[in-house]
Protein backbone atom coordinates (compact mmCIF):
# COMPACT_ATOMS: atom_id res chain seq x y z
CA UNK A 1 0.00 0.00 0.00
CA UNK A 2 1.56 3.56 -0.55
CA UNK A 3 2.39 5.86 2.07
CA UNK A 4 0.33 8.45 3.36
CA UNK A 5 -3.19 8.56 4.73
CA UNK A 6 -5.77 5.48 4.12
CA UNK A 7 -8.47 3.80 5.76
CA UNK A 8 -11.06 1.36 5.24
CA UNK A 9 -14.89 1.83 5.82
CA UNK A 10 -18.19 1.86 4.61
CA UNK A 11 -19.58 5.59 4.77
CA UNK A 12 -22.83 6.64 3.53
CA UNK A 13 -22.88 9.66 1.32
CA UNK A 14 -25.49 11.35 3.85
CA UNK A 15 -23.24 11.02 7.08
CA UNK A 16 -19.84 12.44 4.77
CA UNK A 17 -21.75 14.63 3.73
CA UNK A 18 -22.36 16.29 6.88
CA UNK A 19 -18.96 15.62 8.18
CA UNK A 20 -17.04 17.00 5.72
CA UNK A 21 -19.41 20.28 5.83
CA UNK A 22 -20.62 19.53 1.97
CA UNK A 23 -24.23 20.26 1.19
CA UNK A 24 -26.26 18.13 -1.40
CA UNK A 25 -25.91 21.61 -3.57
CA UNK A 26 -22.61 20.34 -4.03
CA UNK A 27 -24.19 17.64 -6.25
CA UNK A 28 -27.21 18.41 -6.97
CA UNK A 29 -28.56 22.07 -7.11
CA UNK A 30 -32.02 23.50 -5.95
CA UNK A 31 -34.43 23.28 -9.01
CA UNK A 32 -37.53 24.91 -9.21
CA UNK A 33 -39.74 23.42 -11.80
CA UNK A 34 -42.69 25.07 -13.43
CA UNK A 35 -46.25 23.07 -12.76
CA UNK A 36 -49.31 23.95 -13.95
CA UNK A 37 -52.77 22.62 -14.13
CA UNK A 38 -56.47 23.68 -15.09
CA UNK A 39 -59.73 22.78 -13.35
CA UNK A 40 -63.13 22.95 -13.54
CA UNK A 41 -64.99 23.75 -11.04
CA UNK A 42 -68.74 24.06 -10.24
CA UNK A 43 -71.03 26.77 -9.46
CA UNK A 44 -70.85 25.40 -5.90
CA UNK A 45 -67.49 24.70 -5.00
CA UNK A 46 -65.74 26.86 -2.35
CA UNK A 47 -62.70 28.79 -3.04
CA UNK A 48 -60.13 26.29 -1.13
CA UNK A 49 -61.62 23.58 -2.52
CA UNK A 50 -60.62 24.92 -6.13
CA UNK A 51 -57.50 26.12 -5.20
CA UNK A 52 -56.76 22.81 -3.52
CA UNK A 53 -57.54 20.53 -6.79
CA UNK A 54 -55.85 23.15 -8.43
CA UNK A 55 -52.33 22.61 -6.00
CA UNK A 56 -52.83 18.69 -6.53
CA UNK A 57 -53.01 18.58 -10.48
CA UNK A 58 -50.21 21.36 -10.33
CA UNK A 59 -48.19 19.23 -8.55
CA UNK A 60 -48.52 16.02 -10.80
CA UNK A 61 -47.24 18.22 -13.38
CA UNK A 62 -44.26 18.97 -11.44
CA UNK A 63 -43.83 15.56 -10.61
CA UNK A 64 -44.11 14.04 -13.95
CA UNK A 65 -41.77 16.29 -15.34
CA UNK A 66 -38.58 15.30 -12.59
CA UNK A 67 -39.71 11.57 -13.01
CA UNK A 68 -38.79 12.67 -17.24
CA UNK A 69 -36.27 13.84 -16.61
CA UNK A 70 -34.85 11.72 -14.05
CA UNK A 71 -35.35 8.33 -16.34
CA UNK A 72 -38.52 7.72 -14.01
CA UNK A 73 -41.02 5.91 -16.64
CA UNK A 74 -44.15 8.81 -15.61
CA UNK A 75 -46.49 6.89 -17.78
CA UNK A 76 -46.50 3.72 -16.35
CA UNK A 77 -46.13 4.68 -12.70
CA UNK A 78 -49.60 7.23 -12.97
CA UNK A 79 -51.22 4.07 -15.46
CA UNK A 80 -50.40 1.85 -12.21
CA UNK A 81 -51.35 4.98 -9.41
CA UNK A 82 -54.74 5.78 -11.25
CA UNK A 83 -55.68 1.49 -11.35
CA UNK A 84 -54.74 1.37 -7.47
CA UNK A 85 -56.69 4.79 -6.81
CA UNK A 86 -59.64 2.99 -8.94
CA UNK A 87 -59.55 -0.18 -6.46
CA UNK A 88 -59.34 2.01 -3.40
CA UNK A 89 -62.22 4.17 -4.15
CA UNK A 90 -64.38 1.52 -5.60
CA UNK A 91 -66.21 0.57 -2.03
CA UNK A 92 -66.86 4.11 -1.21
CA UNK A 93 -68.41 4.36 -4.68
CA UNK A 94 -70.50 1.64 -3.74
CA UNK A 95 -71.32 2.59 -0.41
CA UNK A 96 -72.25 6.65 -1.61
CA UNK A 97 -74.57 4.95 -4.33
CA UNK A 98 -76.34 2.80 -1.96
CA UNK A 99 -77.53 5.82 -0.05
CA UNK A 100 -79.02 7.64 -3.18
CA UNK A 101 -81.21 4.52 -4.20
CA UNK A 102 -84.43 3.44 -3.97
CA UNK A 103 -84.54 0.38 -1.07
CA UNK A 104 -87.15 -1.44 -3.13
CA UNK A 105 -86.29 -0.80 -6.30
CA UNK A 106 -82.24 -0.28 -6.06
CA UNK A 107 -82.95 2.55 -8.89
CA UNK A 108 -82.27 6.48 -8.53
CA UNK A 109 -84.77 9.01 -8.85
CA UNK A 110 -83.42 11.60 -11.77
CA UNK A 111 -83.34 14.42 -8.86
CA UNK A 112 -81.44 11.68 -6.71
CA UNK A 113 -79.21 10.58 -9.28
CA UNK A 114 -78.36 14.71 -10.21
CA UNK A 115 -77.38 14.70 -6.41
CA UNK A 116 -75.64 11.32 -6.42
CA UNK A 117 -73.46 12.69 -9.34
CA UNK A 118 -72.43 15.84 -7.34
CA UNK A 119 -71.42 13.79 -4.47
CA UNK A 120 -69.69 11.42 -6.33
CA UNK A 121 -67.58 13.70 -7.81
CA UNK A 122 -66.29 15.85 -4.48
CA UNK A 123 -65.74 12.20 -2.77
CA UNK A 124 -63.66 11.58 -5.55
CA UNK A 125 -61.61 14.70 -5.24
CA UNK A 126 -61.28 14.65 -2.20
CA UNK A 127 -60.07 11.03 -1.38
CA UNK A 128 -57.87 11.49 -4.55
CA UNK A 129 -56.04 13.80 -2.99
CA UNK A 130 -55.36 11.74 0.57
CA UNK A 131 -54.91 8.72 -1.72
CA UNK A 132 -51.54 9.87 -2.99
CA UNK A 133 -50.29 12.67 -0.73
CA UNK A 134 -48.48 13.67 -3.52
CA UNK A 135 -47.75 17.18 -1.34
CA UNK A 136 -45.05 15.57 0.39
CA UNK A 137 -43.36 14.59 -2.30
CA UNK A 138 -42.74 18.89 -2.58
CA UNK A 139 -40.72 20.86 -0.40
CA UNK A 140 -41.56 24.15 -1.43
CA UNK A 141 -43.42 25.99 -3.98
CA UNK A 142 -44.74 29.19 -4.96
CA UNK A 143 -47.63 29.96 -6.40
CA UNK A 144 -47.01 32.38 -9.51
CA UNK A 145 -50.69 32.67 -10.73
CA UNK A 146 -54.28 31.80 -10.23
CA UNK A 147 -57.01 32.77 -12.25
CA UNK A 148 -60.48 32.37 -14.06
CA UNK A 149 -61.38 32.20 -17.64
CA UNK A 150 -62.97 35.27 -18.97
CA UNK A 151 -64.71 33.89 -21.26
CA UNK A 152 -65.76 30.51 -19.25
CA UNK A 153 -65.72 31.29 -15.76
CA UNK A 154 -65.67 28.07 -14.25
CA UNK A 155 -62.17 27.24 -16.19
CA UNK A 156 -59.49 28.00 -13.06
CA UNK A 157 -55.89 27.83 -14.02
CA UNK A 158 -53.04 27.89 -11.71
CA UNK A 159 -49.22 28.37 -12.45
CA UNK A 160 -46.61 27.40 -9.20
CA UNK A 161 -42.55 26.61 -9.24
CA UNK A 162 -41.81 23.73 -6.90
CA UNK A 163 -38.89 22.04 -5.45
CA UNK A 164 -39.02 17.92 -5.81
CA UNK A 165 -37.81 15.80 -2.60
CA UNK A 166 -36.15 13.01 -4.64
CA UNK A 167 -36.12 10.79 -1.80
CA UNK A 168 -39.61 11.15 -1.20
CA UNK A 169 -40.21 10.45 -4.83
CA UNK A 170 -38.27 7.87 -5.32
CA UNK A 171 -40.16 6.11 -2.51
CA UNK A 172 -43.57 7.30 -4.28
CA UNK A 173 -42.44 5.62 -7.14
CA UNK A 174 -41.21 2.33 -5.77
CA UNK A 175 -44.49 2.33 -4.07
CA UNK A 176 -46.28 1.20 -7.61
CA UNK A 177 -43.60 0.53 -9.79
CA UNK A 178 -41.49 -2.58 -8.69
CA UNK A 179 -37.53 -2.10 -9.63
CA UNK A 180 -36.14 -5.10 -9.32
CA UNK A 181 -38.34 -7.10 -7.01
CA UNK A 182 -39.35 -6.89 -2.94
CA UNK A 183 -37.34 -8.17 -0.84
CA UNK A 184 -38.10 -11.20 1.32
CA UNK A 185 -36.68 -12.16 4.57
CA UNK A 186 -36.78 -15.51 5.59
CA UNK A 187 -37.80 -15.15 9.50
CA UNK A 188 -38.86 -12.54 11.86
CA UNK A 189 -37.35 -13.25 15.64
CA UNK A 190 -39.18 -11.27 18.41
CA UNK A 191 -37.36 -10.47 21.68
CA UNK A 192 -39.68 -8.72 24.53
CA UNK A 193 -38.50 -7.49 27.34
CA UNK A 194 -40.03 -6.40 30.27
CA UNK A 195 -38.73 -4.34 33.13
CA UNK A 196 -40.49 -4.00 36.79
CA UNK A 197 -39.78 -0.90 38.44
CA UNK A 198 -40.68 -0.89 42.34
CA UNK A 199 -43.42 -3.69 41.78
CA UNK A 200 -43.42 -7.26 41.46
CA UNK A 201 -45.40 -9.80 39.01
CA UNK A 202 -48.14 -9.99 41.97
CA UNK A 203 -48.81 -6.46 41.89
CA UNK A 204 -50.03 -6.67 37.71
CA UNK A 205 -52.48 -9.73 39.12
CA UNK A 206 -50.27 -12.45 38.04
CA UNK A 207 -48.58 -15.10 40.37
CA UNK A 208 -45.90 -16.03 37.47
CA UNK A 209 -44.25 -14.01 35.35
CA UNK A 210 -44.57 -16.28 31.65
CA UNK A 211 -48.54 -15.82 32.80
CA UNK A 212 -49.13 -12.16 31.95
CA UNK A 213 -45.68 -12.00 29.31
CA UNK A 214 -46.44 -14.92 27.20
CA UNK A 215 -49.87 -13.77 26.45
CA UNK A 216 -48.72 -10.50 24.98
CA UNK A 217 -45.45 -12.24 22.97
CA UNK A 218 -47.86 -14.73 21.41
CA UNK A 219 -50.44 -11.96 20.48
CA UNK A 220 -47.87 -9.66 19.00
CA UNK A 221 -45.92 -12.49 17.37
CA UNK A 222 -49.81 -13.55 15.66
CA UNK A 223 -49.96 -9.89 14.34
CA UNK A 224 -46.87 -9.99 12.84
CA UNK A 225 -47.93 -13.37 10.83
CA UNK A 226 -50.95 -11.97 9.43
CA UNK A 227 -49.61 -8.77 8.57
CA UNK A 228 -46.14 -9.50 7.21
CA UNK A 229 -46.99 -12.76 5.36
CA UNK A 230 -45.59 -10.87 2.22
CA UNK A 231 -42.28 -9.83 2.92
CA UNK A 232 -41.66 -12.52 5.90
CA UNK A 233 -41.72 -16.24 5.64
CA UNK A 234 -41.57 -17.58 9.66
CA UNK A 235 -42.17 -15.58 12.66
CA UNK A 236 -40.52 -17.18 15.92
CA UNK A 237 -40.31 -15.73 19.89
CA UNK A 238 -36.51 -15.22 20.80
CA UNK A 239 -36.53 -16.84 24.61
CA UNK A 240 -33.92 -16.39 27.26
CA UNK A 241 -31.83 -18.98 25.57
CA UNK A 242 -31.30 -17.90 22.09
CA UNK A 243 -30.81 -13.72 23.31
CA UNK A 244 -27.20 -14.72 23.55
CA UNK A 245 -27.20 -16.57 20.18
CA UNK A 246 -28.61 -13.54 18.82
CA UNK A 247 -25.91 -11.42 20.18
CA UNK A 248 -23.43 -13.50 19.08
CA UNK A 249 -24.46 -13.25 15.34
CA UNK A 250 -24.41 -9.34 15.36
CA UNK A 251 -20.86 -9.74 17.23
CA UNK A 252 -19.65 -11.95 14.49
CA UNK A 253 -20.98 -9.42 11.44
CA UNK A 254 -17.18 -9.63 10.06
CA UNK A 255 -16.78 -13.28 10.02
CA UNK A 256 -19.15 -15.08 7.79
CA UNK A 257 -17.83 -18.38 8.39
CA UNK A 258 -18.71 -17.99 12.36
CA UNK A 259 -22.52 -16.42 11.73
CA UNK A 260 -25.37 -19.01 12.76
CA UNK A 261 -27.03 -19.58 9.24
CA UNK A 262 -30.37 -19.41 11.35
CA UNK A 263 -30.41 -16.04 11.07
CA UNK A 264 -29.67 -15.21 7.59
CA UNK A 265 -31.76 -13.21 5.70
CA UNK A 266 -33.49 -12.52 9.33
CA UNK A 267 -35.38 -9.75 11.00
CA UNK A 268 -35.01 -8.87 14.77
CA UNK A 269 -38.21 -7.15 16.46
CA UNK A 270 -36.88 -5.61 19.73
CA UNK A 271 -39.52 -3.99 22.46
CA UNK A 272 -38.78 -3.39 25.73
CA UNK A 273 -41.72 -1.90 28.10
CA UNK A 274 -40.12 -0.33 31.84
CA UNK A 275 -43.55 -0.83 34.12
CA UNK A 276 -43.62 1.26 37.51
CA UNK A 277 -46.13 1.38 40.37
CA UNK A 278 -47.14 4.97 41.10
CA UNK A 279 -49.61 4.65 43.59
CA UNK A 280 -51.43 2.35 45.67
CA UNK A 281 -54.96 3.25 46.89
CA UNK A 282 -56.55 0.57 49.37
CA UNK A 283 -59.23 2.59 50.38
CA UNK A 284 -60.71 2.48 46.80
CA UNK A 285 -59.07 -0.86 45.74
CA UNK A 286 -56.60 1.37 42.62
CA UNK A 287 -53.46 0.79 41.62
CA UNK A 288 -51.74 3.29 39.45
CA UNK A 289 -48.81 2.18 36.93
CA UNK A 290 -46.64 4.63 34.33
CA UNK A 291 -45.37 2.87 30.81
CA UNK A 292 -42.34 3.66 29.12
CA UNK A 293 -41.07 1.58 25.73
CA UNK A 294 -38.67 0.90 23.14
CA UNK A 295 -39.29 -0.51 19.83
CA UNK A 296 -36.33 -1.76 17.09
CA UNK A 297 -36.56 -3.17 14.46
CA UNK A 298 -33.50 -4.47 12.85
CA UNK A 299 -32.13 -6.02 9.56
CA UNK A 300 -29.95 -9.08 10.84
CA UNK A 301 -27.37 -9.42 7.57
CA UNK A 302 -26.73 -5.76 7.48
CA UNK A 303 -27.35 -4.19 11.15
CA UNK A 304 -29.02 -1.31 9.64
CA UNK A 305 -32.27 -0.75 11.39
CA UNK A 306 -35.59 -0.82 9.28
CA UNK A 307 -37.80 1.21 12.09
CA UNK A 308 -37.36 2.32 15.92
CA UNK A 309 -39.66 4.36 18.51
CA UNK A 310 -39.57 5.00 21.56
CA UNK A 311 -43.45 5.21 22.89
CA UNK A 312 -43.94 8.22 25.55
CA UNK A 313 -44.37 7.59 28.91
CA UNK A 314 -48.11 7.25 29.63
CA UNK A 315 -49.79 6.35 33.10
CA UNK A 316 -53.17 4.41 34.00
CA UNK A 317 -54.79 3.29 37.00
CA UNK A 318 -56.95 0.21 37.24
CA UNK A 319 -59.34 -1.35 39.99
CA UNK A 320 -57.54 -4.33 42.32
CA UNK A 321 -60.78 -5.83 43.37
CA UNK A 322 -60.02 -8.97 40.73
CA UNK A 323 -56.24 -9.56 39.66
CA UNK A 324 -57.55 -11.44 36.71
CA UNK A 325 -59.28 -8.49 35.45
CA UNK A 326 -56.81 -6.64 36.57
CA UNK A 327 -53.63 -8.38 34.94
CA UNK A 328 -55.91 -8.87 31.45
CA UNK A 329 -56.53 -4.68 31.51
CA UNK A 330 -53.03 -4.36 31.60
CA UNK A 331 -51.73 -6.74 29.23
CA UNK A 332 -54.29 -5.47 26.66
CA UNK A 333 -53.05 -2.02 27.30
CA UNK A 334 -49.39 -3.22 26.37
CA UNK A 335 -50.34 -5.37 23.41
CA UNK A 336 -51.98 -2.49 21.98
CA UNK A 337 -49.51 0.49 22.55
CA UNK A 338 -46.43 -0.85 19.63
CA UNK A 339 -49.42 -1.56 17.16
CA UNK A 340 -49.89 1.44 14.97
CA UNK A 341 -45.81 1.53 15.16
CA UNK A 342 -46.32 -2.50 13.95
CA UNK A 343 -48.16 -1.07 10.99
CA UNK A 344 -45.69 1.72 9.65
CA UNK A 345 -42.94 -0.91 9.61
CA UNK A 346 -45.40 -3.45 7.60
CA UNK A 347 -45.49 -0.24 4.76
CA UNK A 348 -41.65 -0.07 5.05
CA UNK A 349 -40.75 -3.75 4.56
CA UNK A 350 -42.91 -3.79 1.59
CA UNK A 351 -41.07 -0.57 0.37
CA UNK A 352 -37.68 -2.68 0.77
CA UNK A 353 -36.18 -3.51 -2.44
CA UNK A 354 -34.23 -6.99 -3.22
CA UNK A 355 -30.41 -6.35 -3.68
CA UNK A 356 -29.30 -7.73 -6.63
CA UNK A 357 -25.47 -7.22 -6.41
CA UNK A 358 -22.86 -5.04 -5.70
CA UNK A 359 -20.53 -3.35 -7.73
CA UNK A 360 -16.43 -1.69 -6.62
CA UNK A 361 -16.09 0.92 -8.50
CA UNK A 362 -12.32 2.65 -8.91
CA UNK A 363 -11.36 5.88 -8.85
CA UNK A 364 -7.74 6.88 -9.48
CA UNK A 365 -5.49 10.32 -9.54
CA UNK A 366 -7.82 11.51 -6.80
CA UNK A 367 -6.91 14.58 -5.04
CA UNK A 368 -9.26 14.80 -1.71
CA UNK A 369 -11.91 13.17 0.12
CA UNK A 370 -14.28 16.19 -1.07
CA UNK A 371 -14.02 15.06 -4.84
CA UNK A 372 -15.14 11.31 -3.93
CA UNK A 373 -17.92 12.96 -2.22
CA UNK A 374 -18.63 14.63 -5.09
CA UNK A 375 -19.02 11.49 -7.06
CA UNK A 376 -20.85 9.93 -4.93
CA UNK A 377 -22.98 12.41 -4.98
CA UNK A 378 -23.57 12.54 -8.69
CA UNK A 379 -23.61 8.86 -9.18
CA UNK A 380 -26.29 8.44 -6.07
CA UNK A 381 -28.50 11.51 -8.24
CA UNK A 382 -27.94 9.73 -11.70
CA UNK A 383 -28.74 6.40 -10.41
CA UNK A 384 -32.01 7.37 -8.18
CA UNK A 385 -34.21 5.21 -9.77
CA UNK A 386 -31.97 2.29 -9.61
CA UNK A 387 -31.92 2.92 -5.45
CA UNK A 388 -27.98 3.23 -6.21
CA UNK A 389 -26.34 3.20 -2.49
CA UNK A 390 -22.43 4.36 -2.78
CA UNK A 391 -19.94 3.91 -0.17
CA UNK A 392 -16.60 4.69 0.45
CA UNK A 393 -14.87 1.82 1.30
CA UNK A 394 -11.20 2.45 0.46
CA UNK A 395 -9.32 6.37 0.75
CA UNK A 396 -5.47 5.99 -0.23
CA UNK A 397 -3.53 8.57 -1.35
CA UNK A 398 -4.35 9.29 -5.00
CA UNK A 399 -6.97 6.57 -5.10
CA UNK A 400 -10.49 5.67 -4.01
CA UNK A 401 -12.59 2.44 -3.84
CA UNK A 402 -16.62 2.99 -3.81
CA UNK A 403 -18.84 0.36 -3.40
CA UNK A 404 -21.82 0.28 -5.49
CA UNK A 405 -25.06 -1.83 -3.99
CA UNK A 406 -27.73 -1.65 -6.85
CA UNK A 407 -30.85 -2.64 -7.42
CA UNK A 408 -31.99 -3.37 -10.64
CA UNK A 409 -29.66 -5.19 -13.49
CA UNK A 410 -25.55 -4.42 -14.06
CA UNK A 411 -26.86 -3.18 -17.61
CA UNK A 412 -28.75 -0.58 -15.57
CA UNK A 413 -25.91 0.61 -13.22
CA UNK A 414 -23.33 0.42 -16.45
CA UNK A 415 -25.63 3.67 -17.84
CA UNK A 416 -25.47 5.17 -15.08
CA UNK A 417 -21.84 5.11 -14.67
CA UNK A 418 -21.16 5.84 -18.03
CA UNK A 419 -23.47 9.09 -17.58
CA UNK A 420 -20.84 10.45 -15.67
CA UNK A 421 -18.28 10.65 -18.69
CA UNK A 422 -17.03 14.44 -19.52
CA UNK A 423 -18.89 15.91 -16.55
CA UNK A 424 -17.35 18.20 -14.20
CA UNK A 425 -16.50 18.44 -10.53
CA UNK A 426 -17.27 21.39 -9.08
CA UNK A 427 -13.55 22.26 -8.80
CA UNK A 428 -12.82 21.86 -12.73
CA UNK A 429 -11.41 18.30 -12.65
CA UNK A 430 -12.96 16.38 -15.39
CA UNK A 431 -14.14 13.17 -15.08
CA UNK A 432 -13.46 10.32 -16.99
CA UNK A 433 -14.96 6.41 -17.29
CA UNK A 434 -12.21 4.26 -18.62
CA UNK A 435 -12.50 0.23 -18.95
CA UNK A 436 -9.83 -2.25 -18.32
CA UNK A 437 -10.63 -6.41 -17.88
CA UNK A 438 -12.24 -6.01 -14.25
CA UNK A 439 -14.99 -3.48 -15.87
CA UNK A 440 -15.18 0.41 -15.57
CA UNK A 441 -13.39 2.85 -13.00
CA UNK A 442 -13.04 6.09 -13.38
CA UNK A 443 -10.13 8.16 -13.98
CA UNK A 444 -9.91 12.54 -13.03
CA UNK A 445 -7.98 14.78 -14.93
CA UNK A 446 -6.90 18.19 -15.17
CA UNK A 447 -6.40 20.91 -12.94
CA UNK A 448 -8.32 21.99 -9.90
CA UNK A 449 -9.52 25.63 -10.18
CA UNK A 450 -8.92 27.13 -6.52
CA UNK A 451 -12.42 29.17 -5.32
CA UNK A 452 -12.65 32.51 -5.28
CA UNK A 453 -12.51 32.20 -1.41
CA UNK A 454 -9.57 29.82 -1.12
CA UNK A 455 -8.10 32.40 -2.93
CA UNK A 456 -8.98 35.08 -0.56
CA UNK A 457 -7.66 33.50 2.26
CA UNK A 458 -4.17 32.88 0.78
CA UNK A 459 -3.49 36.44 -0.08
CA UNK A 460 -4.38 37.39 3.35
CA UNK A 461 -1.80 34.61 4.32
CA UNK A 462 0.62 36.53 2.27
Amino acid sequence: MKKGFCFRVTISVAFLLLFLGVGSSAYAEKKFIKGEARFYSQDEDPLNFVKSQLLEKSFRNVITKEMNRLGFNSESFWRTFDEKFEEHFKPMQESLEEKFQDPETEKMEAEDREKYQKALRVRRLKELKKFGKLSHVIKSYVIKRMKRSVKYPNSRYMRLMAVVDHNRLRSLYSRYINIGGKKEFNTLFLDVDFELQGLTWKDLGVQVKTDFTEVIKTHWLNWFNSKLGDSVKKFSIIERNSKDKVEAYLHSYKSENERDEIFQDGLLAKVKFKIKKNSEDGVQKMRGFSFKGQYLLLDLDTQEPLDYFDFPKTTHSYSTVDDHSLSSQVASYLYRVPIPRFEKSKNKLNRIMKKKGSYQLEVENVLSIQEVMELMGLLKEKGIVQRLQPKVKLFDQGRALIELDYYSDYEALKKVILKLQSRNLLNGRSIYVKKNDHGYYVLLGGEAIQSKKQEAQKIERL
